[in-house]
């Protein structure tokens, strides 16, 4: 029973990396929004598909909801804090076990 909590422990491990990547990219994209970095811009084309893609899917949702369109910005700031949550809610579990 203790390997299958371990297991489960890395799993759970991944995928916080893995939504620690998405909120790194996420956040890239709101700064170059408000200013330019040229050195930013790099990351930004390497996370653009799956910011473009979470956002949208966010933004659709939102506004299934509520019946309101978000702007781009308003987009990428209701998927960053629906990831932020996702992620603490992972991390206890995680403590949990």
């Amino acid at each position: 029973m203790g390997f299958m909590i371990h297991i489960m422990g890395i799993g759970l491990w991944l995928v916080r990396v893995g939504l620690d990547v998405c909120l790194f990219f996420m956040l890239v994209r709101l700064v170059l929004m408000w200013r330019s970095f040229n050195w930013l811009e790099r990351f930004n084309r390497s996370g653009k598909e799956l910011v473009d893609a979470l956002a949208g899917t966010v933004g659709w949702i939102w506004q299934r909801a509520t019946q309101k369109q978000l702007s781009e910005r308003g987009k990428l700031l209701v998927s960053l804090a629906a990831l932020a949550l996702v992620r603490l809610v992972i991390v206890e579990f995680g403590r949990m076990l």
